[in-house]
């Protein structure tokens, strides 16, 4: 029999706090308040009213995990259903490693475990969307967003999974764009295309120190990738109609008139050399190398300079 008792270990508090919720909900107990407690016979412990509901023990030290492995080892295998009713979840930032025992314990009388070392843990990004009905395009845009860090969707995903099935459906980049600027409390990354367009170098690259940078540069690469394709129609197809480059680059609502003159004006030269270095960035960004901040600057003033 599988009892509701959950071994957390993970080194973020973030990611214990969001797996936590997530066994809640498997469990059926979505927003309910969890019980800080120190031991499980606290946890088991029924009120007046015949009732406790869930709780939850964080093991901050190596004491307090090796009183809680005693209180497993003291209990018979067979009354562990009967003394264990309450949901409980257990967590510890505690090295892996020390807590094999309190793991194998825990699932030796039907408790389940989730023990994530960093490898594993920068892995999640599929698995945090589970269940979401989003696009796929939306999915791999913040799973590239978030590169190894997977622990900064977790705000992202809370935001998501708040809202119904349908309006996940119909979320779209630009909406989880405006939610992440939201969340950090930095300048939207919308704010720094204009500039950027209209070679304003001081004023880019105060937006870019102050916009949130991966969101940032996918959605000004992204840009200049459909303004360079736009211009090149445009050349190879000088009659070109409003309706055919909407086609021809996907293009949804309005965006046309907005993008074949802005195509026009820059020209398919200057837009191929700014692409040339938004993806000479985008590699370096990718490649984890320190100081990506500063490489961000350099290719704004780069684009502002090309643009002119």
């Amino acid at each position: 029999m599988t009892l509701r008792l959950h071994f957390i270990v993970n080194s973020s508090r973030s990611y214990s706090s969001y797996l936590r919720d997530e066994k809640l909900r498997e469990w059926g107990l979505t927003g309910q308040e969890l019980r800080p407690v120190d031991s499980l016979a606290q946890a088991n412990m029924v009120n007046m009213f015949g009732a406790s509901g869930p709780s939850k023990i964080e093991l901050k030290d190596k004491a307090a995990l090796e009183k809680l492995l005693r209180e497993l080892d003291a209990m018979d295998d067979s009354a562990a259903a009967k003394k264990l009713k309450q949901a409980t979840v257990i967590s510890t930032s505690l090295p892996i490693p020390s807590t094999k025992k309190l793991q194998t314990r825990i699932a030796e009388l039907g408790g389940t475990v989730d023990a994530r070392n960093k490898a594993e843990q920068s892995s999640m990004g599929n698995e945090l969307f589970a269940g979401l009905k989003l696009k796929r395009e939306v999915k791999d845009f913040l799973i590239d967003w978030a590169g190894q860090d997977t622990e900064s969707l977790i705000g992202i995903v809370r935001f998501l999974r708040a809202l119904s099935p349908e309006k996940q459906a119909k979320v779209s980049v630009d909406t989880v764009l405006m939610q992440l600027s939201k969340e950090s409390g930095e300048l939207s990354p919308f704010g720094l295309e204009d500039p950027v367009l209209k070679g304003r170098t001081a004023e880019a690259i105060a937006v870019a120190r102050r916009a949130p940078l991966a969101p940032a540069a996918a959605m000004l690469f992204g840009k200049l990738q459909t303004l360079y394709k736009a211009a090149r129609l445009m050349e190879i197809e000088p009659n070109i109609t409003a309706d055919q480059l909407t086609d021809a680059l996907g293009l949804k609502g309005r965006m046309v008139n907005y993008i074949k003159p802005t195509a026009k004006r820059i020209g398919s030269d200057k837009l191929k050399e700014m692409v040339d270095i938004a993806w000479e960035f985008d590699g370096v960004r990718k490649s984890g190398v320190p100081g990506v901040e500063a490489r961000f600057e350099v290719a704004i003033y780069k684009l502002c300079e090309a643009v002119r």
